[in-house]
């Protein structure tokens, strides 16, 4: 069984502003652990590519949450590696029940059968409590069925300050699609 994992990079630079404030944020730094974009392979895994303020290729934030006002944007400044990390934000007034996230797909048959690790460096802005992020990683079966699933609810981000999570699993040998996301839970900020 093989293990795939990416760099995560330094800690938040020294004089850099920290993001403007937002109702609900999560920066995630460039550190997923399996190619997750495209369905053939990996796709701005460091997000170093796309433009500042929008949603980097390769990812996307699910419609009915845009809809709703919830965003994942590039940032440039103060981010754990390199030049990208993300900004995953909530409206002020969002909807209830619901939390912003930024996630990515692909095709599961390379990863049969072997053990996957998704690991992002994340720091969290939260007004109180509910503030969180968290990694979610599914895998989907042949027949429809649910395979390996970790959301971090059991131990989601409450961090201030940079802190690398992980989370990873065995890859079913029939599974067909890889799901990734990377969550900003209830009330408050959230800067992960």
């Amino acid at each position: 069984m093989s293990r795939q994992t990416a760099q995560i990079a330094r800690p938040h630079p020294p004089g850099i502003p920290a993001p403007p404030k937002l109702t609900m944020r999560l920066l995630l730094a460039a550190a997923l652990a399996i190619p997750l974009a495209a369905q053939t392979g990996p796709a701005n895994l460091d997000f170093e590519q796309g433009e500042q303020g929008q949603t980097p290729p390769g990812c996307f934030v699910p419609k009915s949450l845009a809809d709703a006002g919830h965003k994942a944007e590039l940032w440039r400044k103060g981010c754990y590696q390199g030049a990208g990390c993300v900004l995953i934000s909530r409206p002020e007034n969002p909807p209830p029940g619901t939390f912003a996230n930024l996630m990515q797909g692909m095709d599961a048959t390379p990863y049969r059968g072997k053990r996957i690790v998704l690991r992002a460096a994340m720091r969290v802005d939260a007004l109180d409590d509910e503030g969180c992020g968290q990694l979610w990683l599914r895998v989907d079966r042949t027949g429809g069925r649910l395979g390996l699933f970790h959301n971090m609810d059991n131990r989601p981000s409450r961090s201030a300050v940079w802190r690398v999570e992980e989370i990873s699993g065995m890859v079913e040998a029939d599974a067909t699609r890889l799901k990734l996301r990377r969550d900003c839970g209830w009330q408050g900020p959230c800067l992960a």
